[in-house]
């Protein structure tokens, strides 16, 4: 999925929004809500609490999930890719 093809996601009235719900960015991305919380409580993306709900910054969701993706397509290794034990 081009994730930068789903502007109409992140568009409010014609213009880019600077923050988006964690709603939204789930919905561009593709995240699950959890994933989201533990980028945020890592630190991972930019964000914002107001009101109760959390608030994140597009630009930060878009180039975190960029290179995660780029980072994936380079990863040339087969089956789980978890913690190396050497």
């Amino acid at each position: 999925m081009d994730i930068l093809s789903n502007t109409s996601l992140i568009t409010r009235m014609g213009i880019m929004a600077d923050w988006i719900t964690t709603d939204e960015a789930s919905q561009i991305t593709g995240y699950s809500l959890a994933h989201l919380r533990d980028l945020l409580r890592q630190k991972k993306i930019k964000a914002e609490k107001r009101g109760g709900h959390y608030w994140i910054d597009r630009n930060s969701i878009l180039e975190y999930a960029q290179k995660a993706a780029q980072a994936q397509k380079e990863d040339k290794r087969h089956g789980a890719k978890g913690r190396r034990t050497s």
